[in-house]
């Protein structure tokens, strides 16, 4: 069983990454409103 440690470390990750994602899928959305008014 992982230690505490080791699941705080990989639920920070897991965040991290969730969070990259959003602002990812968020700049492609801006991106395609953009598209979208010319």
């Amino acid at each position: 069983m992982p230690s505490t440690e080791e699941k705080m470390r990989r639920g920070a990750l897991a965040t991290k990454e969730l969070k990259k994602r959003a602002s990812e899928k968020k700049d492609n959305m801006s991106y395609n409103d953009s598209d979208n008014k010319r």
